[in-house]
């Protein structure tokens, strides 16, 4: 499988924007945003390379990031399925791109 094909445009034009509703909806209701790590963060410096295919974001502290990501989550449509004893992934339905956001819950 070639990178092209790993990071084809619709999903990471998809996460892009989620993203910018992610920011969108932090910066409206709190007035700040949680800092973006990962992949989606080197693109922001270099937008020639290719995207992400997720969001990683990190906050100050767990029970904030539980707290206002499940807020998010709730507001924008995503459902909570639980995947094993020790892992729940949301998901955005109905989409061209299925959206997950995992929570580790070991």
């Amino acid at each position: 499988m070639t990178l092209d094909e790993v990071y084809y445009g619709e999903l990471t034009d998809s996460t892009l924007q989620e993203l910018k509703n992610v920011g969108r909806w932090f910066n409206t209701l709190y007035g700040s945003f949680p800092m973006v790590i990962g992949g989606r963060a080197v693109w922001l410096y270099n937008p020639l390379g290719y995207g992400s295919r997720d969001i990683d974001l990190l906050f100050p502290e767990r029970r904030m990031k539980e707290r206002l990501a499940n807020q998010y989550l709730a507001a924008n449509g995503y459902v909570l399925k639980r995947r094993s004893p020790f892992e729940e992934q949301f998901v955005k339905e109905p989409s061209s791109v299925e959206v997950m956001v995992s929570r580790n819950r070991a």
